[in-house]
């Protein structure tokens, strides 16, 4: 069983481009400028609102795509589309230079395969573990059973990553069974990143394509 959990440079906090609003609209008065600065807010909080829409209808729903029914589906994917859309329609710019770190948490995937946690007719748990800058582990558990697929990393821009997996590992209650070689590799584009808040729930949220819909993210505070 080969998992493909996708993967993509974040943002913690969304930064408003001067030099892309100049080339946008033009050298802008102080006034301006302010103005603008305040349609990108606007901005991000629409996406912030679309963003806890699609978290809610995911957790409506459950994580394997596939099993929900088509009606559901395309609202995900429309939801999806959007955040998209509106991120790129923005002046808000996404740094490429920042770190995924720590344990992120699968929350949907189209994927056919069990990298979605479709074992059977069980579910896995899915997540996805930065090792450092390049290496990931991309892991499904059930019980004392867990898989692990070993994966490396290069961003090639803001929005594609190129992702090249090298091994497989089989545990039951943490004991390696199995490891063995794995190859293949792919180039998965990113739909949305951003940190994402209601209260004091705040998330690291990334919005993929592999080219099958993945959405996951971080919990970076609980409320």
């Amino acid at each position: 069983m080969t998992m493909v959990l996708p993967l993509l440079m974040p943002t913690f906090a969304f930064v408003i481009n001067r030099t892309r609003l100049q080339q946008q609209y033009g050298r802008p008065s102080s006034a301006s400028f302010l103005s603008l600065v305040s349609e990108r807010a606007q901005m991000e909080s629409m996406s912030n609102k679309l963003a806890w829409n699609l978290i809610d209808k995911i957790n409506e729903t459950g994580q394997i795509g596939t099993k929900v029914p088509e009606a559901e589906q395309v609202d995900i994917a429309a939801l999806a589309a959007q955040l998209s859309d509106l991120q790129c329609e923005s002046a808000i710019e996404i740094p490429t230079d920042a770190t995924l770190t720590g344990t992120h948490e699968l929350l949907y995937s189209m994927s056919p395969g069990g990298s979605s946690g479709a074992i059977g007719p069980f579910v896995g748990k899915v997540t996805q573990e930065f090792v450092d800058e390049v290496k990931f582990i991309n892991t499904v558990q059930l019980g004392p059973f867990t898989i692990e697929l070993h994966a490396v990393r290069e961003v090639i821009d803001n929005v594609r990553i190129r992702v090249k997996f090298q091994e497989t590992v089989v545990r039951i209650f943490g004991v390696e069974i199995t490891r063995k070689e794995t190859k293949g590799a792919g180039v998965w584009k990113q739909l949305f990143v951003g940190e994402v808040y209601r209260g004091n729930d705040r998330r690291l949220l990334r919005v993929m394509e592999t080219p099958s819909l993945f959405v996951i993210q971080q919990p970076l505070s609980s409320s």
